[in-house]
């Protein structure tokens, strides 16, 4: 479902046709999508990238639509055929930023923090190492100028109960609010649970051991 249909049928269900309303349905859209940004992280939310080290830098600029870090790993590129060799990873672990500024001189094992929407990596890793992240991405914003995303097309439903209940924060209808909030609530949850299904689809359940 597209910008125009989405608001039209949000607008439609909230009854409303203020122009008040209608000059601030932008505004709620990044509302919506921020509320959302918050509550999910689906596999569909997920995207790759990768960032060549500098044996002198230790920040990293992240990707613009960084949500949240997944998995993060180091490599380096196999010379002769320029692919990255099987077994070749190493996982990052995270520190907080305070903690990562106490490591002394004597670390060998890398490690990550994320600064003011950077990547902070200590100790510096040698050049022609590669750190590979995979990381959840924020939803494009959705309006007149782009008016598909992913979510508008894969769960419109999200993007309608969550405007109309803006809409109904909007004009103080607390009654109506109630109402689309739990339907927005619904749509989350159902939605993870999907996500949930899809990732473990096939997988043998996880059994306790007994010592």
């Amino acid at each position: 479902m597209e910008y125009t249909a989405i608001k039209n049928l949000a607008l439609a269900y909230a009854d409303r046709e203020d122009v008040e309303v209608i000059n601030n349905i932008d505004n709620m859209l990044y509302m919506v999508e921020s509320n959302i940004n918050t509550r999910l992280q689906i596999g569909d939310m997920t995207e790759r990238a990768t960032l060549p080290m500098d044996s002198e830098r230790e920040y990293y600029c992240l990707p613009p639509d960084f949500r949240g870090m997944r998995t993060i790993q180091t490599y380096k590129l196999d010379e002769t055929t320029g692919k990255k060799p099987l077994g070749s990873t190493q996982n990052l672990a995270y520190l907080t930023p305070e903690q990562i500024n106490t490591l002394s001189g004597a670390v060998v094992c890398p490690f990550y923090t994320i600064i003011n929407e950077q990547l902070l990596v200590r100790p510096t890793l040698d050049d022609g190492t590669i750190v590979e992240i995979v990381y959840y991405r924020k939803i494009p914003h959705l309006d007149a100028l782009a008016p598909n995303n992913w979510i508008s097309d894969e769960y419109a439903d999200l993007y309608v109960t969550g405007l109309t209940m803006e809409i109904s924060d909007f004009v103080k209808d607390q009654e109506a609010s109630q109402l689309w909030r739990g339907r927005f609530d619904d749509a989350v949850a159902r939605i993870k649970r999907a996500d949930w299904n899809e990732r473990w689809s096939g997988n043998a359940p996880m059994l306790m051991r007994t010592l």
